[in-house]
């Protein structure tokens, strides 16, 4: 966990962030290095090793920082290091989060692993895990299981 020791060292890591603000949308957006990740998030070379900046911006800023939890983006732009755009949840917050934003990876998928459309004519969602399942798969497999 990153602490400022002191008033000079807080003003040195400040001035170590890049910025590049985003009128729009209130962005405060990192233009340093960034995560090989392809996530795009800030990333800050602090006492030997890289930090998220979202993460340095969040233990200068939050009157309470916890680092056992995540840091989470509310408008999801992953470079961005505002901190009014930041939130601290855990991991399970954090994927509810990524799916409630669209963002899971599962949920980006527009077809099946077999190549047919997930439309809502042809995709079940499963009402235990809000999973997708295919229903021409599902036909087939049926059909497949009957001739049995």
């Amino acid at each position: 966990m990153i602490t400022p020791r002191n008033v000079a060292e807080h003003k040195l890591l400040s001035r170590r962030i890049i910025i590049q603000r985003n009128y729009i949308t209130e962005c405060w957006e990192y233009n340093g290095a960034r995560s090989k990740s392809g996530k795009g998030y800030g990333m800050v070379w602090i006492d030997g090793r890289f930090t998220g900046a979202h993460i340095l911006a969040a233990t200068l800023y939050f009157p309470y920082f916890y680092p056992y939890l995540n840091v989470l983006h509310k408008c999801d732009n992953m470079p961005c290091f505002n901190p009014e755009h930041l939130f601290q949840g855990t991991q399970a917050e954090n994927m509810q989060d990524k799916v409630a934003k669209g963002r899971h990876h599962q949920k980006m998928k527009t077809h099946c692993p077999q190549g047919h459309e997930y439309t809502p004519e042809n995709t079940h969602i499963n009402p235990r895990d809000n999973g997708r399942q295919c229903l021409k798969c599902r036909k087939i497999r049926n059909d497949i299981r009957n001739k049995k």
